[in-house]
């Protein structure tokens, strides 16, 4: 038999839920940015995916091998981390704020648009 569960019910009007919301699909698209500009630097599809799943993935697991004072420093300015930051209702310490999240995460997005805009107007000129 199947128990009903009394869940508590997320509305949009409770407090940094319509934040976390926006900043999901902020994270989304800055993320689908930055996978763009991977993929005009790198010009293969392949070789675009891996670089953008290691670095979203991979360095964040191995950096969270390293010792607690560098781990905590270096881990909260990974993309992944700032997208978590951003999408987060509830603020953790080890985290950047909302707005430092965004911040970072446009960082890497505008640095890795720049670099390929720039290698595609002396590549394809």
């Amino acid at each position: 038999m199947i128990e009903a569960v009394n869940l508590k019910g997320v509305f949009l009007t409770d407090p940094g839920v319509l934040r976390a919301v926006l900043g999901g699909a902020a994270h989304l698209v800055l993320i689908g940015a930055i996978a763009v500009g991977v993929g005009a630097l790198r010009r293969h599809t392949a070789v675009a995916v891996a670089v953008l799943f290691a670095v979203l993935l991979i360095v964040a697991g191995l950096v969270t091998l390293r010792p607690s004072p560098w781990n905590d420093n270096v881990t909260k300015y990974l993309p992944s981390s700032a997208g978590v930051a951003m999408s987060a209702v509830v603020r953790f310490p080890n985290l950047l704020s909302p707005g430092g999240g965004l911040m970072v995460l446009c960082g890497y997005a505008a640095l890795i648009l720049g670099a390929a805009s720039y290698v595609l107007a002396r590549r394809d000129a």
